[in-house]
């Protein structure tokens, strides 16, 4: 039978309120703990860590676009569009659901990153 894997807990570091989990042994903090954006660098780092499709790094507070939009924005953007083009006779059709399924997560993950 296959190893299950645990999934890291997020936890508070009391001396310094900072929320953190450890991955791979390391302790990585993730902004005051309890706020939207530590909960929101927890979930992300843990869907890249159980995929592994990317290195454990040190989660940043939410980066802000400096000359560009956001993951978000762009996904509002698109969310528009397929508004607009995912309609048959005047009708949503089963497409539109699909893609709005499938962007809640990418915007609940890295809404807030740079689109660039």
């Amino acid at each position: 039978m296959p190893a299950r894997r645990r999934i890291p807990s997020y936890s508070l570091h009391q001396p310094s309120g900072q929320a953190r989990v450890i991955l791979g042994g390391r302790h990585v903090y993730l902004g005051r703990y309890g706020t939207p954006d530590s909960l929101e660098a927890f979930q992300r780092l843990i869907t890249e860590h159980l995929s592994g499709s990317a290195p454990v790094a040190v989660a940043a507070p939410r980066p802000q676009p400096a000359d560009g939009i956001s993951v978000g924005e762009l996904i509002l953007r698109y969310g528009q569009f397929v508004l607009r083009h995912h309609v048959r006779d005047g009708k949503p059709t089963d497409e539109q659901y699909g893609i709005r399924a499938a962007l809640r997560y990418v915007r609940r993950l890295w809404g807030h990153s740079p689109a660039a």
